[in-house]
């Protein structure tokens, strides 16, 4: 099964928040994922767990991916 990759992503270090658009047969709607990636010896990981001091950019970005949800929502003009 192919997997759609997010229409948008945000970083502030060390969050990350992944923005998915999902189409069914009653509408749009958008849902976001969030991860903290840290280094464990040579490779990055994610994990869906946060520190206290992660907590302000995660605020960020979860307000920051909710404007970027609304502006995927605002109609576009059309050419008629």
């Amino acid at each position: 099964m192919e997997t759609n990759p997010p229409v948008d992503t945000l970083f502030y270090s060390p969050i990350r928040a992944a923005i998915w658009q999902n189409d069914t047969n009653t509408g749009r709607f958008f849902t976001v994922t969030f991860t903290r990636r840290y280094r464990e010896g040579d490779a990055w990981k994610d994990s869906a767990s946060f520190n206290e001091s992660d907590l302000p950019m995660l605020a960020k970005a979860a307000l920051d991916a909710h404007s970027r949800i609304q502006l995927r929502k605002v109609p576009t003009p059309t050419n008629d």
